[in-house]
């Protein structure tokens, strides 16, 4: 995958095989994600009032983590599923800091789950893993193991991934093939 913006990722000194395993498997979820992302046109971006807070770096949407929580109910009420996030520094000059180790996914969607439930306990999960990384984590500390002077708050934000049953299903079937 060739993302459009610079990246920059460290695993912070964790150099244990298990947390390279865990952090390979959420790459490559997330890269399947990111595909079907990376294919989506300009005319399909997130509602205005889900995407409150957020601002827009390729095709990923990055909300200050003060707003995050707020985009929750409106994405629940709008039938969008919450496939999950993680926390990103991103700087004035373009840089961003992905910490995929901190990563707020849910889990998949059950057999007889109706959208609707899937899309509520999806967001729910998401919010519940999101708010305990916020007060479990030191982000001034992660910005120090990645070697950046910044003011941690400032430049924090919450990538998330949304989708509609309709893009689910996409993926889904991108994924199969």
């Amino acid at each position: 995958i060739i993302l459009p913006y610079r990246e920059k990722s460290t695993m912070a000194g964790n150099s244990s095989r298990a947390i390279f395993r865990l952090a390979r498997l959420h790459l490559l979820k997330l890269a399947a994600d990111l595909a079907y992302t990376a294919r989506m046109s300009t005319d399909h971006l997130l509602p205005p009032d889900i995407a409150e807070g957020a601002t827009l770096v390729g095709n990923e949407y990055g909300w200050s983590v003060s707003s995050f929580p707020n985009a929750i109910p409106k994405a629940q009420d709008a039938s969008y599923a919450c496939l999950g996030g993680q926390f990103q520094f991103r700087l004035d000059d373009g840089s961003i800091y992905e910490m995929y180790w901190l990563a707020a996914d849910s889990t998949e969607r059950t057999g007889g789950e109706s959208w609707e439930d899937y899309s509520r306990r999806s967001c729910t999960e998401v919010l519940r893993k999101f708010e305990h990384l916020m007060s479990a984590t030191d982000f001034a500390k992660e910005a120090s193991n990645l070697k950046i002077q910044i003011n941690a708050t400032r430049y924090l934000v919450f990538v998330a991934y949304f989708v509609l049953e309709n893009e689910w299903l996409q993926l889904q079937a991108d994924r199969s093939s």
